[in-house]
């Protein structure tokens, strides 16, 4: 089976430069700038749009033919066919562009794991994201959470020989444990009304780190020389209890930024070159008979 491909693109003033809901399987997204979005890069469990849900990359149960929307993933080593790699990622800060199709209304990250399942994050270039170089989190959708509620995880992600440089530098967070060049967060969906946490098995190896992680020293007990790797957890327990969780509180701080952009027309792309033939290989139709 051949992998669906995005390469050689540039990508620019969106509020998502690369959405991908609830796909996995054979996907390749390389040699690619994502620049000046509001995210760069989000594939992304959704629910109810865009079904069957999660998003899952594991190579072996493609989403589609086995549509269970919280898989367990026992290891980190396992096989990965949705992979981001060989890309430059930076600057996406972009406020000016309207938020619709963001589905955690976040901005400032140049790849965030919203609910993913073992993808792939390796030799890309993730520089000047305001917020988080990346960015990994369980994820209650809709939320908040009710009876429709999928409680998606953070399970089985690799993120390896990448070069973050220059991220979390939104004066906001100076100093907060969650901004800076990759940050993973799970284990409160007890907190709401949800299952038993299981954003386990992600890993973190080989990266050049240059800002903050979290968890800290996040490639010793997060690295993938590890056959299984725990929970990250999500910044303690809340005190007082009603009060939500550091890491929580958080993503939903940047979630009001986001919301408060002024949006305006963005720049028109210079003219395109079209393909050599477009017709090539597409079942006979109308436009190409």
């Amino acid at each position: 089976m051949h992998a669906s491909q995005v390469t050689s693109a540039t990508i620019e003033n969106n509020a998502l430069g690369y959405s991908g809901s609830n796909s996995g399987g054979r996907l390749v997204i390389e040699k690619s700038l994502f620049w000046r979005n509001s995210v760069g890069v989000d594939p992304n469990s959704e629910n109810p749009g865009d079904p069957p849900p999660p998003q899952d990359g594991e190579c072996g149960r493609p989403n589609i033919e086995d549509p269970n929307p919280t898989p367990l993933i026992t290891s980190t080593d396992i096989p990965r066919c949705s992979i981001i790699r060989k890309n430059i990622i930076t600057e996406n800060n972009n406020l000016s562009v309207p938020a619709l199709g963001n589905p955690s209304g976040s901005w400032g990250s140049g790849v965030l794991l919203t609910g993913d399942y073992a993808d792939l994050i390796q030799g890309n270039v993730i520089s000047d994201n305001a917020n988080d170089g990346v960015l990994g989190l369980e994820y209650p959708n809709p939320f908040p959470p009710g009876p429709e509620t999928i409680f998606f995880q953070l399970a089985g992600n690799r993120i390896s020989n990448n070069v973050l440089l220059h991220n979390g530098f939104n004066p906001t967070y100076s100093g907060s444990p969650f901004a800076g060049d990759v940050m993973l967060t799970g284990g409160y969906s007890p907190l709401f009304g949800g299952p038993e946490s299981h954003s386990e098995n992600n890993c973190v190896s080989g990266n050049v780190l240059t800002d903050a992680t979290f968890p800290a020293r996040i490639e010793e007990t997060w690295g993938c020389q590890h056959g299984t790797t725990p929970n990250p957890g999500y910044g303690g327990l809340p005190v007082p209890p009603a009060e939500l969780p550091p890491a929580v509180e958080y993503l939903l701080q940047v979630k009001a930024e986001a919301e408060s952009r002024h949006a305006v027309p963005q720049p028109a792309p210079p003219a395109q070159p079209t393909m050599p033939d477009p017709c090539e290989g597409v079942p006979r139709n109308p436009l190409c008979p």
